[in-house]
């Protein structure tokens, strides 16, 4: 899914696809999943500050703005290069716009993805014939939903049939 928000003078489009989760971890080194579950986490406890929750939420908040940006185009530079081409960036009205766009129902509590990692999301997407270029074009639901039913049809998880990755595999990927 695709959105076009203007901020300041600039039409900036955002892109939630698979190849937001793989642009996300990439440039930070985390898993946005694992990011929102632990800011979930804080939020709950009551053992962080209120600010260092804040603070948190909008580094993540900050980071996955980027990502959906630079997945739908791929010439925006580094994070911090980009945030600084804008007099200002409305972090939280954007969140709020784009949030559905990756199945947030609104920009203000990211779902946890507990178990959602770039890697198990390729995996899975190229065990059922998908291609790296699918994962990256397709919105991140359809492709975790095609992935659900493949797998309902193939009769679930039976626990058998792993094997080690031949190089045709490999090829494939």
């Amino acid at each position: 899914m695709e959105k076009t928000i203007r901020i300041g003078k600039k039409d900036i489009n955002f892109k939630a696809t698979g190849g937001t989760l793989c642009l996300y971890k990439q440039q930070f080194g985390s898993e946005y999943s694992e990011d929102a579950h632990r800011l979930n986490i804080m939020g709950k406890s009551g053992l962080y500050s209120p600010e260092r929750v804040l603070l948190e939420r909008y580094r993540v908040g900050r980071n996955l703005v980027w990502a959906m940006a630079k997945n739908a185009d791929s010439s925006i530079p580094d994070p911090e290069t980009w945030y600084a081409g804008f007099k200002e960036f409305p972090l939280t009205e954007v969140l709020h716009q784009i949030a559905p766009l990756f199945g947030e129902p609104d920009g203000t509590e990211p779902s946890d993805g507990e178990g959602l990692t770039s890697e198990s999301l390729c995996a899975c997407a190229i065990a059922c014939g998908f291609t790296m270029d699918d994962v990256f074009s397709m919105p991140i639901d359809f492709l975790v939903n095609c992935i659900n039913e493949y797998v309902s049809l193939k009769g679930g998880h039976t626990g058998g049939g792993v094997r080690n990755a031949a190089q045709a595999d490999m090829d494939r990927f």
